[in-house]
Parts: C-alpha cells; structure tokens; sequence
C-alpha cells in the first residue's frame, strides 16, 4: 500500500500535524507501506527528522505571513493551488502514486479532496481533524479528541452522502507513537509532587511560560525539580532565561520523543493538543491551557472528567488560580494518583495501529478476514489475530466497523510486530553498529520507574529504541537488555539480538538466582557488587562486561537502596552502550566456585515478635511495604507491619 501524508508545520501552524502524523506513518510504514510526505515546514533539522524515515517533498512556503489562524487562514495560497502543486510534486517522482493520502490541514477541505480525486480517480483520503468547520469528502475520518456532543452527529453534516465514510472517532484513536503503549501498566500512578515537566508544544507561548515560571518561583516549593522542553519553533526572552536559572530549570530541545520524561515526571504543565493523549496515556497528571480554539472544548471535557485540570485559554492565565492547582497537587496525593490512574485507563496508546490497519484492509481487502467478528452481550466487537480488539456502537452486522469509537484490547497477544521508537540523532554519530535496542523487564517491577531514564540515554546515543514486558515479544534488534525480569529466557529468543545483557547485583559467578541484593542486605553486606553480563542459557552463567561497587550506609530501607542500584544500573547500561564495540571485546568469562541464591517468598517477611527490633532491622530495610510487607502471627492472627523512614 503507498500512502501520501499532506500536512505542515510553522511557528505559526505549531509542530502537532506532523508530529501526529508521524506517528502513524511510523505504523504505516510497519505494516508494509510505502510512506511519502507532502508539505510546507522551515527547512532544517525539523525536516531532517522527517527525511530520515521518509521520503519528503516540500511545497513552496508562499507569501510570508499569510497565514494566520486567528482569522482562520492556515493555507499560504488557495486550495485550488495547493492541490495542483501537490500533485505535481508527486508526479514529478516518476509512476508512484498514492492509494491512500492522509490529510492533517484545517486550511483543506472537500474542494482540495475533490480536485485531487479527478487527478488520482483511485485515491482514497484520510482527514484527521477536530474543528468540524468544513466540509469533507473523505473515505475515513479521524478525530481522537472527546466531546460533550455524539462524535458522529457532529460530522455528520460535512461528509457527503453518496460516499461511505469510516469514523474513527475518540481517544481510544489517539495519534500517538505505539512506544507509548509500552509504559502502559509498567508506571505506577503518581503520588508525590517532586518533578515537574514543562511542555507548550512545537511553538511554544513566551509570555505564558515566562508567567507560570514567576509563578512557581513565587511559590518556592522545596525541592521541586523542573524539566523545561523546548519547542522546535519557541522563541524565549532573557527574562525566562534568567527564572530558569533561578529555578534551576533542566532544559531539553530535539527531543525524539517525549515519553521518557513524561514517564519520570510525577505532574506536567502543558498545551492541549496531541500532548494530551500523550500524558494521559503515561498516567501523568497535567495542568493544561489551549494554545488554540480547537484545544478549548476537549480541555474542558477532560477536566469536567476529572482526567486534567483545564485553566482555560493562555491568554487568561490567572497567578492565584494556578498556584492553587499546584499546592493542590502537593497536598493531595491521593487527588494526584487519582488523576494519574484515570488517564491510563482512557488511551492505551495503540490507536495509529488500529487506523493503519483499516486503512489497509479497504485497499486490501483479504485483510478484513484477519478481522473476526464476535459477539460482546448486544454490542458486536471485532478482533485481530494478535488480540487487538475493536468494539462498535453502531450495529453493523454487515461489514465491520462504520463507526469505531470504543475498544478493549487483550493484552495477551502471542507476538506482535515490532514497535520501535526512532531517534531525531544519525546513527552516524554513535561509533557502533548498534540501531535497535530493546528493554525487557517484568509488568510490576519496582525497576520500571528508572526506566525510562535510561530509555533517555539509549535514545540520545542515536539508536531506535523499544520497552516490552514479555521476552515472547521480542523482535530481532542489536541489544536487549533484561532488567530487573522474573523469567529465564530460553536460546531462541536470545538469537534473535547480538547482546543480551542482565545486570545482576553480586560477584558472578558467586550469588547467582534471584534477589541477590536482598539476600545480601539480610548477612550484614555494606558493600555489594553490581555485574553487567552477557545472558546466556544458563542461569547468570554469561561472560561478564563491567562491574560497579554499590556502598551502603546500613539505613538504607528498600525504595533507598533500589534506587541506588537502579542509577548504578543505568550507568553500566549506558556507558557500555557508548564504549562499544570496545565494552563487548572485553568481556571476560566467569571464573570461581558458584553460589546460588533462592527465590524469596512472602513469608521470607515474617518478623520475630519475641526478637528485638535491632536484631531484625536487616529484615526490615528489604521487606517491600506494598507487595511484600513485613508481618507478625500472635494467638493464631497475622498483623501487618509497614516501615518508612522518618526522615
């Protein structure tokens, strides 16, 4: 299938049509199509992105300063001419053409579709829209926003009558990278204020970012810690610079992706737009404001559902109003993880995959039998091979899916296709041949909230990167590292990456098996080795690469101590990354007698009531409060103990 994006990007424009856009060509281009970009955008490293992965025709900029949005004018020149140099530009490639064009243009309407129809009589066209202010002759209509009103009958006016048009309709559809979906039940809900993103999107807004930094100066939150990200298109004043300083803002640009952060964060500030599907999805409560009128009505939807906190339009940004919503969040932790859990409940991150696949079934239509129809109680539901499911509200028995606005996803599925995250960065800029890394760790690890940090490191040595919690989700790549993963992972699917490599906390070969720090904290270790090795079929049996000497206090309590394995962990993980290929060629074989360690258990956390406090204090700092707690039994009845330090 050939498929032809037309969208722009400005400062004017902002970044979020390319960027939403990206994120399905990215799955496209996965599910066996051939992706090509149509559109305007300032040269350089914005369109040196896109012409990484695909093929990219600019259009001529047209008259400077012709388009402005308050007015409603997105479009440099007409529609007529903007089709005719569409067109042209694709036919001056030679016989290529498209099945497919995917349109994201609020300045495009039914005249450009129908002018592009008469050239290309077999095209069929995808519009992404959320204004519902024009009229469309589409054969599938995108719109992942919510709304008060039904989702159909708001379009229902501006699509034609004599043309079948698939909606997909609702967040469930959201545009955004399916990387996301692999943090999704891999983050615990947030319950703490204690880091804090900042992200007005690809334009950005000075004047609201220069007030809500005075206003959180004003507000001198004690150990507060701010992420800044700034916009491919934002300009910024010295007086934001100077806040920044005095704040001791962390500032990231060109960015690959922002999941990372949003995934370390504990709460965001933020512009309505793509982002928000984005936030939710990593369960990351935000305080947003509409940088557009189009951000307005599904910001109060949101907020009406208590999944954000909506503060209106940039323009009527109120200091009292917004400190209050962040003291609120200090507070009230339970407000926060109420807010955190919801949002993961509403996107799950795979709504590009569902779109690609419709879209390549109307072109091919052998693929609709991969989509079999089941009934659900009085609603029909139709599933994928892999367990993706999409369940429809309008009973159309006859074909499936005219309106797709609800589904439920089986998160068993046997081995989907590969999703990995691109790098912005040349692999050239990285001495390695390594493109494609992949981490591996269990669903409910304390380990994947650190995750995501290295996660930043991988993707800024210039690889594409990927985040499952199942080693039967692997996919072939260059290096998988296993963190923190309950299962031994057989030889089969150890082939299918050059390197496999664990991090496990004691000197291999003596310590092998499961929760070696733990089982060291109980014989009194204060010093206790953490080894980067090579897996191999036997247990913890590979050669080792780099070993780092972790020193204990002796008061450490487990969310201290893990985190201080964890940036040990990241550390060896990174620097071997960028050392190689020189970190694999000094790997060196296990030498010495063995020992194992065996599976700690729940009752491993029964604590000696006749014993005194001191001499069970080792048991106590790995005893986990929530999974794993620390118990007594008394008279035939079992008390539950929890330890936290004071301070």
């Amino acid at each position: 299938m050939r498929v032809l994006i037309r969208a722009d990007a400005s400062a004017a424009i902002g970044s979020g049509h390319w960027i939403r856009c990206r994120s399905l060509a990215r799955v496209l281009q996965r599910e066996g199509s051939e992706v090509r970009w149509c559109g305007r955008a300032p040269e350089g490293s914005f369109c040196q992105a896109i012409e990484q992965e695909f093929s990219l025709l600019l259009l001529p900029p047209g008259p400077e300063n012709a388009i402005n949005t308050a007015n409603g004018s997105w479009l440099p020149i007409s529609e007529a001419e903007d089709a005719s140099l569409c067109q042209t530009s694709v036919e001056s490639q030679g016989e290529w053409r498209p099945d497919w064009i995917v349109v994201d243009h609020y300045g495009l309407s039914s005249l450009w579709h129908q002018q592009i129809r008469a050239a290309w009589p077999a095209v069929r066209i995808a519009v992404i829209d959320d204004l519902a202010d024009r009229a469309h002759d589409a054969d599938l209509l995108i719109d992942h926003n919510t709304f008060a009103c039904d989702l159909p009958t708001r379009y229902r006016h501006l699509l034609p009558l004599d043309r079948e048009v698939n909606l997909c309709l609702g967040p469930q559809f959201a545009l955004i990278d399916p990387f996301y979906a692999g943090f999704q039940g891999a983050l615990p809900a947030r319950h703490r204020l204690q880091r804090l993103l900042i992200s007005l999107g690809g334009a950005g807004d000075a004047q609201l970012l220069e007030k809500i930094l005075k206003a959180l100066a004003a507000l001198q939150i004690q150990g507060l810690q701010i992420q800044l990200v700034e916009g491919g298109f934002a300009r910024e004043s010295q007086r934001i610079q100077a806040l920044c300083k005095q704040l001791s803002v962390r500032r990231f640009s060109a960015l690959p992706s922002l999941a990372p952060l949003m995934a370390t964060a504990d709460a965001a500030i933020g512009a309505g737009g793509t982002t928000t599907w984005e936030r939710l999805c990593l369960g990351l409560p935000s305080i947003t404001y509409a940088l557009a009128a189009n951000q307005e009505e599904y910001s109060q939807v949101l907020d009406d559902r208590g999944l954000i906190k909506y503060l209106g339009r940039s323009d009527d940004f109120d200091e009292l109003v917004f400190q209050q919503a962040v003291i609120r969040w200090q507070e009230e932790p339970d407000y926060l993880k109420r807010q955190s859990s919801q949002g993961m409940s509403l996107v799950d991150g795979q709504g590009c995959v569902r779109i690609a696949r419709l879209m390549s079934a109307q072109v091919d239509t052998n693929r609709w039998s991969a989509l079999t129809p089941q009934g659900l109680q009085t609603e029909p539901i139709w599933r994928w091979r892999d367990g993706l499911s999409l369940l429809a509200r309008e009973h159309d028995q006859a074909r499936p899916l005219r309106c797709l606005d609800r589904l439920e996803i089986n998160r068993h599925c046997s081995k989907p296709p590969a999703t990995y995250l691109r790098s912005q960065l040349e692999h050239g800029e990285m001495a390695s041949e390594i493109r494609r890394v992949t981490l591996v760790s269990s669903r409910g690890s304390w380990m994947n909230h650190y995750i995501p940090l290295l996660a930043q490191e991988v993707l800024r040595c210039g690889c594409s990167l990927r985040w499952v919690h199942d080693h039967q989700q692997l996919v072939p790549g260059e290096v998988c590292f296993l963190l923190s993963y309950g299962q031994i992972v057989s030889e089969e699917w150890l082939a299918l990456h050059r390197h496999n490599m664990v991090v496990h906390a004691s000197a291999l070969p003596q310590g092998k098996g499961w929760s070696p720090m733990s089982w060291q904290i109980l014989e009194g270790a204060s010093t206790i080795p953490l080894t980067l090795f090579e897996a191999a079929a036997a247990l913890d049996a590979g050669a080792i690469h780099a070993q780092e000497m972790l020193q204990l206090r002796g008061h450490e309590l487990a969310p201290e101590w893990q985190r201080l394995q964890a940036e040990a962990t990241i550390r060896l993980c990174s620097r071997w990354l960028k050392d190689y290929p020189a970190s694999a060629a000094s790997a060196q074989p296990q030498q010495g007698e063995e020992s194992f360690y065996r599976r700690r258990r729940p009752s491993d956390s029964c604590v000696d009531p006749l014993k005194s406090l001191e001499d069970q204090f080792s048991l106590l700092r790995v005893v986990d409060n929530e999974s794993y707690p620390a118990f007594f039994e008394r008279d035939g009845r079992r008390y539950r103990l929890r330890i936290e330090a004071w301070s």
